[in-house]
């Protein structure tokens, strides 16, 4: 009987000791989602102070050297990239990163995100032979891990493909757009566009004005193509319209 009694008693000290979640952690989770609404409607400086509360919160509980404390720094950097702070992006990628590599393995999604975040960094900085060498290691941890076909290569393989047009490499980078151009028609036909219009910056870069016309002829087709997606969309709808308006009107003179 006294050991059942105790059973019971570990019991509901495990249920006391062990909640689903703090209200430190419930906390943060609620600031990093406050946070990330903040990002998606471009209200950059209020996400960096709810970002900030959340870190403070995140560090309190884990530490310095936890994976959650570099997600904090990494979104963090992201903010102040996207409001031209670059030179306080920095650190706090450099930081998310170092944490990345020391927790998880060489080939984690998180360290290749934490990676070709700098290497963005740095190229907009025009520091391009610092950006290339992330943009290689990036590319070669997502193919590994996502295979060739995702469209994280395709971007990253863009990305690439950017720095090689500034460093002179133009054979590689006409080789990287054209990968990435690849993917995207099978993944994302949305941005077919913009990867044309970047082999075009390429071309007349090396004289090539064949290739121009013939991209130029691809990206007038594809103007055309939509114009006539978008009509027929405006037709269906007027359609649409029209059936319920005549839908109205007889249940109107049935009710007469």
């Amino acid at each position: 009987m006294k050991r059942l009694i105790g059973l019971v008693f570990l019991i509901f000290l495990i249920g006391v000791l062990t909640p689903e979640g703090s209200a430190s952690e419930k906390e943060w989770k609620m600031l990093d989602k406050k946070s990330s609404e903040l990002f998606k409607d471009g209200r950059y400086e209020e996400a960096v102070k709810v970002n900030h509360e959340a870190l403070k919160l995140v560090r309190a509980e884990f530490g310095d050297q936890h994976i959650e404390v570099a997600y904090f720094f990494n979104k963090l950097g992201l903010c102040y990239r996207f409001l031209d702070r670059f030179e306080e992006a920095e650190p706090l990628y450099l930081k998310a990163l170092e944490i990345r590599r020391q927790l998880l393995a060489a080939e984690a999604p998180d360290v290749a995100e934490s990676v070709n975040n700098l290497g963005t960094l740095y190229y907009l900085q025009e520091r391009y032979e610092e950006s290339e060498p992330l943009y290689r290691e990036s590319l070669k941890t997502h193919e590994a891990v996502l295979g060739s076909e995702h469209l994280y290569v395709a971007q990253v393989s863009s990305n690439l493909a950017s720095v090689c047009v500034k460093l002179g490499k133009y054979k590689e980078a006409e080789s990287l757009y054209n990968k990435s151009l690849a993917i995207v028609k099978k993944r994302d036909p949305r941005v077919i566009d913009f990867l044309l219009n970047k082999m075009i910056e390429l071309y007349k870069l090396t004289g090539e004005e064949e290739k121009i016309k013939e991209l130029e002829i691809k990206l007038e087709a594809r103007a055309k193509v939509r114009k006539i997606k978008d009509r027929q969309i405006e037709d269906e709808k007027e359609e649409k319209k029209g059936m319920i308006e005549e839908i109205k009107n007889i249940l109107t003179s049935d009710n007469e």
